[in-house]
């Protein structure tokens, strides 16, 4: 890499970080693990033209305050702001090489298994990734190919800080019952519970806001309702009408 390319680099980095996605990762793409060259190559992912692999992701609340200093009008203003980011992103910063938007997309990606190999998730009882900074308080958002050889950058991986909580308060909070600290998170009894009428759990998510661990980068409250009526409409969505009706549960 150049001096000049370094610049831009630099200058990029800072960029996404002052618009929210502070987590920044770079794979090689010559050295993916199988796992995932398997999911690219199935969903017919061009990778081997690309040399390096992009992961975005936002860590606390800056995300949220700048998306709504953007002022995004759309049915879908989260992916829409992170595209318009991305690409001021790509022209300014890596100069126009070729590049190609994998996520957000619709094509079926493999966000965790690429936050794990950024040392940045690990388990946690409620089904979430943990990270070792911002807590249960952080999400994958940008995932891109580019030709430019960007320095490599991961994390190192850290044990999950659920191993040493007394409390297990998201265990204690979950109206669901559905968290557990060694079983499989209970999606189903989860989604279920969450289409109840007087479910607490529509909007948001009692045991997660109870997670005392790195509580200090809790999103906001309206960005927890955004995500937490994006996420109960793509149950409802999921759930036959009559089978949520017959069992009590509101129907979508």
């Amino acid at each position: 890499m150049s001096q000049l390319e370094k610049v831009r680099h630099d200058l990029g980095q800072r960029f996404l970080e002052k618009k929210g996605l502070n987590l920044f990762a770079v794979f090689d793409c010559d050295a993916l693990p199988i796992e995932i060259t398997d999911i690219f190559d199935r969903e017919k992912i061009a990778y081997r033209n690309y040399s390096r692999l992009l992961l975005l992701a936002n860590g606390g609340r800056v995300f949220w305050d700048r998306l709504q200093e953007a002022e995004i009008d759309s049915s879908n203003p989260v992916d829409d702001y992170t595209i318009r980011i991305i690409d001021r992103y790509t022209r300014e910063c890596l100069q126009g090489n070729s590049t190609q938007l994998l996520y957000p997309s619709s094509t079926g990606f493999p966000l965790q298994q690429l936050g794990e190999l950024a040392g940045w998730g690990v388990s946690s009882p409620l089904g979430l990734e943990i990270h070792h900074d911002f807590g249960l308080w952080f999400a994958y958002r940008a995932v891109l190919l580019t030709q430019v050889k960007l320095p490599l950058r991961v994390e190192t991986p850290t044990l999950s800080p659920c191993r040493n909580c007394q409390t297990q308060a998201c265990i204690a909070s979950c109206p669901a019952k559905a968290a557990h600290m060694e079983k499989t998170f209970a999606w189903q009894a989860c989604s279920l519970n969450r289409l109840k009428l007087d479910s607490p759990c529509q909007d948001q998510c009692p045991a997660r806001l109870a997670c005392p661990y790195a509580v200090e980068h809790q999103y906001p409250g309206q960005q927890i309702r955004y995500h937490g009526a994006v996420s109960l409409k793509m149950i409802r969505d999921l759930y036959p009408k009559n089978l949520v009706i017959s069992r009590g549960y509101k129907g979508g």
